[in-house]
């Protein structure tokens, strides 16, 4: 009797236990599966950020407004890819010049005139031939030819109050090496009909200068001006070059004295460029 009853409890231990060990691998399957999309999602997370962390591509469209910390993170070759309803007033591109200079020869000719000389009325021709480094530096001789009339202000002064002006100095020419700088370049818009590009200059050097005496004198001379491309190969130019000098007046005395020549001019590049 004792064995009949043991082993019907032996029986129920033994499916219990087998039980129980069929359980624990479906509960351990679940606990993975559970832990493997807990990684996935965190992965998942991980690189989204990473994502936002990298920049935008050239090949994205960026049609959403961008705030100017995420403009100067944003690597594109071509900024055309920018487009938002949203105007962006704080950034002007332009990609490039559209004249190139650089291993250029440039020559210039214009009509120049003193604008500073109270007594005499100075008109005359002006010659200029740079060559361009590269597009911001260059160096280039130039000339001033000038034919010099006392105007009606000197007339008066010596006919009517009687005054002698004879000593008065004024510019006849001058020849001069100068230094150029073009830091500046863009794009105007002309009447919203025709881009211009242009480009801002500065100049500095040496010049030789001889006033209607014939004294000749060393002269200090700077300036700025701009150029507005006509094309690949011409621009038109307006500068202003300023020129200090000490100089011999009739009486044979030193005086000090300043010209500033104003000269609208045309000028030529060489050789066609084949870049760009």
């Amino acid at each position: 009797m004792k064995t009949i009853k043991i082993t019907p409890l032996l029986v129920v231990i033994f499916f219990f236990q087998i039980s129980s060990l069929a359980q624990t691998p479906a509960k351990d399957a679940k606990a993975s599966t559970a832990d493997a999309q807990t990684i996935n999602e965190i992965d998942a997370i991980l690189k989204q950020n990473a994502s936002d962390d990298q920049p935008e591509t050239s090949s994205e469209v960026i049609n959403r407004p961008m705030t100017r910390k995420e403009i100067k993170k944003l690597n594109v070759s071509d900024y055309s890819k920018i487009v938002s309803d949203t105007a962006y007033d704080d950034y002007s591109v332009v990609q490039r010049n559209y004249m190139p200079k650089s291993s250029r020869l440039q020559v210039k000719t214009g009509i120049t005139t003193v604008t500073n000389d109270v007594f005499y009325t100075n008109i005359g021709l002006n010659l200029s031939a740079i060559y361009n480094f590269t597009e911001t530096w260059g160096i280039g001789l130039n000339a001033a030819l000038l034919n010099s009339t006392r105007n009606s202000d000197a007339q008066n002064i010596r006919d009517v109050q009687s005054v002698n002006i004879e000593n008065l100095v004024t510019l006849k020419n001058s020849y001069g090496a100068s230094v150029y700088f073009s830091p500046f370049y863009g794009k105007w818009s002309l009447l919203n009909k025709r881009i211009l590009p242009f480009e801002l200059y500065f100049t500095g050097g040496l010049a030789q200068i001889t006033n209607q005496d014939g004294a000749v004198s060393s002269a200090v001379s700077g300036g700025l001006g701009q150029l507005v491309s006509l094309s690949r190969s011409s621009a038109f130019d307006v500068n202003i070059q300023w020129l200090f000098y000490s100089t011999k007046n009739i009486n044979n005395q030193d005086q000090n004295n300043n010209s500033m020549l104003l000269t609208v001019g045309y000028s030529v590049f060489w050789p066609k460029p084949d870049y760009r």
